[in-house]
């Protein structure tokens, strides 16, 4: 059994990238990045992951897309999606709709990710 939880980020934007790397290695999580949502519904079926960190808006493949990818495969995964201030409200019902754990706007508070992921990966 893997000691450390693995965590699948898929976002596009660098410094949000950046700035969650730092955070969970920080915490001990093992991470996999996936920059647009082709490579993200490919990481999903190739590692699963405890975990997924969802952008909305990507390249190729939206991040609704790549959830309904990932709920089909594995049901159990919690899902946290992380969306601009300006969707959070579209998306939450969509999001809820088919199943993620949780929408946390961007610019996100760190100790509420952190609470929220520890939270999940606990169940």
């Amino acid at each position: 059994m893997r000691a450390k939880k693995r965590i699948l980020i898929v976002e596009d934007d660098e410094m949000v990238i950046t700035l969650l790397k730092i955070l969970l290695e920080k915490e001990g999580f093992q991470l996999v990045v996936a920059r647009d949502g082709n490579k993200g519904a490919e990481a999903v079926q190739n590692i699963k992951p405890d975990l997924i960190l969802m952008d909305i808006m990507l390249p190729y493949k939206s991040g609704m897309e790549v959830i309904s990818i990932a709920k089909k495969k594995y049901k159990e995964i919690p899902i946290i999606v992380l969306s601009a201030l300006g969707q959070v409200e579209q998306t939450i019902d969509e999001a809820m709709r088919i199943g993620v754990a949780d929408v946390i706007a961007k610019p996100f508070v760190v100790d509420k990710l952190l609470s929220r992921i520890r939270t999940l990966l606990k169940k």
